[in-house]
C-alpha cells in the first residue's frame, strides 16, 4: 500500500511516468473525484478483484508455509 501511495503520489510531478499513473489503486479510488461525484463502480469492481486476488495469494502462501513440527 505504502509503494502504491508514493507511485501515485509521484507519477503526477513527472511528464514521462504520468501515462503510468493508472497502474495505482489509488488513482483508480480519486480519479472519479468520489466525495464530489461518488464512486466509479468499475473501478470498485477493479479494486474488489485485487483485493480478492491478494488474499487469495495470502491464504495460498500461508498454507504453504514450512514450519517444523
Amino acid at each position: 500500500a505504502l509503494l502504491a501511495y508514493v507511485w501515485a503520489s509521484f507519477t503526477p510531478l513527472s511528464e514521462s511516468l504520468e501515462a503510468f499513473s493508472v497502474l495505482s489503486p489509488w488513482d483508480w479510488y480519486y480519479s472519479s473525484n468520489p466525495l464530489a461525484n461518488g464512486m466509479d463502480w468499475g473501478y470498485a469492481g477493479m479494486l474488489a478483484v485485487l483485493a480478492a486476488v491478494l488474499v487469495a495469494v495470502s491464504v495460498w502462501v500461508f498454507d504453504r508455509r514450512d514450519l517444523p513440527g
